[in-house]
């Protein structure tokens, strides 16, 4: 069994990016082969979940990546919270992609 560690958290923020993407979990398959598997920009903007709010096409092809990155089986082959972090201050750093994070997350109930 492998030992719960902060990595263990990264995985888990990976499911959570999948659901603020595409609006729910697939449970028939292994997570990441569904995700890894959305592999060009019309494909991706078909699954994304659009009562969430608008993506970008830039800022969702980064949050798909950062979902696959965490969602990764092993440990060691996840990013670190810095690391994830870094990337969500890159996405968030256009006015476009902030506003729409904070409609997801109002809409998602997450902020009351």
């Amino acid at each position: 069994m492998t030992p719960i560690t902060p990595l263990s958290d990264i995985y888990s923020f990976g499911v959570v990016l999948v659901l603020l993407l595409f609006g729910e979990v697939p449970h028939s398959r292994p997570l990441l082969r569904v995700v890894d598997k959305i592999t060009d920009t019309k494909m991706l903007l078909q699954r994304l979940d659009h009562q969430a709010g608008s993506w970008g096409c830039a800022e969702a092809a980064v949050m798909q990546r950062l979902a696959v990155q965490c969602l990764q089986l092993h440990n060691e082959h996840r990013p670190s919270a810095d690391e994830v972090l870094h990337q969500l201050t890159l996405v968030c750093s256009h006015e476009r992609s902030k506003d729409s994070m904070e409609e997801i997350i109002h809409l998602r109930g997450v902020c009351r």
